[in-house]
């Protein structure tokens, strides 16, 4: 009896074991589901930016370097880096007796050019020259013309001619007279005081006596062509001179004539830029910033040595792509960070938008210039900054982040965690940042729980 129950106690044991090792077996060739396990992100409500990124180099909103344009040596420097100077002021002056000759000249002809330039704004004698001149070219013509009038009609009218030969026939008497008393006395000694004065007027007579047949054989003559050639030739040379004598007089009648005035000026300046050649002046008010010059220096043409930069506005040239361009404008707010100023951020804003994209790259750019608006006592031209420029902003609205966006069907989505299970939410995307999204609306509210990796199934 008792060796039966030992034996029915080993089968049921071996039935036991048999049944554990194959539900054992069973359990481990069958697959383990396993519960997933998600990522998740609250709704959140805050400030979003659109923004548009780059980096350029700081620059000053001017800048020149100042070199000389002629030779000489330096006798005084007026400046160090660092201060700050007017337009115009001296950096740096050349010894006079080390400049050349033209520039030593150049004073002498300053004094002579000013004194031209004053005596044709003040004086009136160019005034009346011009119309003493014109009066006398308009007798000219007058005189020109009535000889010329005269060769039209014959000499001898209106007893021209009979008076002529009248003067005449009183001459040759005259002479007669004279030659009968000089018969009477041809034979005294020349040395003979009354042969002398007999002889004498002899000879005046007969000098009148051929200028009175001169005069009758004119009167009773005619003009050649060429007389008649030459009298038209002298009418068209004083009427010349009287239009020329004209415009003398109505450019200068009211005044002097501005072309003058400003012939003079131009004179001016460009002596006084030949004098100014032995100083180097700050082209525009600034500040110094690099000095290369010092007293007994020699220099010679385009030997720089000053610098000069205009610190009032420092900006920064970023370029933009074509598409991101268009969302820029003037005007818009700009964050600004600087690797050689760590921890801080500074503020600038859109001063312009170039019109033109230039192609860089097998893209097409457009320069946008950002100024600083504040930071100018940290921020120096020439440093690297990164630029985010806020083409848009929504204040106080519901955010998601952009890892849990889906799009599906073309319909933006998210997947909510509600009571464990995942909800798809339907969604309209506002802003978009490099971490954020705007959500306008959609069955969301700030604290739900959104999926940033929901099962592939549901992409």
């Amino acid at each position: 009896m008792k060796r039966t129950l030992i034996i029915l106690f080993l089968v049921v044991a071996i039935s036991a074991a048999g049944f554990l090792g194959v539900r054992s077996f069973q359990q481990q060739t069958q697959p383990v589901v396993k519960q997933p396990v998600y990522q998740t992100a609250a709704v959140t409500r805050g400030d979003l930016a659109d923004v548009v990124g780059g980096s350029g180099m700081v620059h000053s909103n001017q800048s020149i370097s100042l070199a000389w344009q002629t030779v000489g040596q330096v006798a005084k420097v007026n400046v160090k880096i660092g201060d700050r100077v007017a337009d115009n002021q001296v950096l740096a002056s050349l010894d006079e007796e080390s400049l050349p000759q033209s520039i030593i000249m150049a004073q002498s002809d300053l004094v002579t050019a000013r004194r031209a330039l004053d005596n044709l704004q003040k004086s009136a004698m160019a005034k009346a020259n011009a119309q003493f001149a014109l009066a006398q070219a308009q007798q000219a013509v007058t005189d020109r013309q009535h000889d010329r009038d005269l060769l039209n009609y014959s000499r001898g009218e209106n007893g021209n001619a009979d008076a002529a030969w009248a003067a005449y026939y009183i001459a040759v008497d005259a002479y007669n007279k004279a030659l009968d008393r000089f018969n009477k006395i041809k034979n005294f000694d020349i040395t003979n005081p009354a042969h002398a004065s007999v002889q004498a007027a002899l000879v005046g007579a007969q000098q009148v006596m051929q200028q009175k047949k001169n005069i009758v054989d004119w009167y009773t003559g005619a003009p050649t062509d060429n007389d008649v050639a030459q009298a038209d030739a002298k009418v068209m040379m004083a009427k010349a001179a009287m239009a020329d004598a004209q415009r003398e007089w109505d450019r200068l009648k009211n005044g002097p004539d501005p072309d003058d005035i400003s012939a003079a000026q131009a004179r001016i300046t460009a002596i006084e830029a030949t004098l100014n050649l032995s100083t180097l002046n700050a082209t525009f008010a600034g500040t110094v910033t690099d000095v290369s010059a010092m007293a007994g220096d020699q220099v010679a043409p385009g030997k720089v040595s000053f610098r000069v930069d205009d610190l009032s506005r420092l900006l920064v040239d970023v370029q933009v792509g074509e598409e991101d361009a268009y969302r820029v404008q003037v005007g818009q707010p700009v964050k600004l960070t600087f690797d050689a100023i760590p921890g801080k951020e500074f503020n600038g804003k859109v001063d312009s938008v170039a019109n033109v994209g230039l192609p860089m790259g097998g893209t097409v750019n457009f320069k946008v210039t950002v100024v600083l608006i504040d930071g100018a006592a940290e921020v120096r031209p020439g440093i690297t900054a990164s630029v985010k420029i806020m083409t848009d902003q929504a204040a106080n609205v519901l955010l998601v982040e952009n890892r849990a966006l889906r799009s599906s069907q073309g319909q933006s989505v998210v997947y909510v965690l509600r009571s464990g299970a995942l909800t798809r939410v339907p969604v309209t995307l506002g802003l978009s940042s490099d971490t954020y999204t705007e959500i306008k609306s959609g069955d969301l509210s700030e604290g739900d729980l959104v999926v940033l990796n929901p099962p592939a199934e549901t992409k």
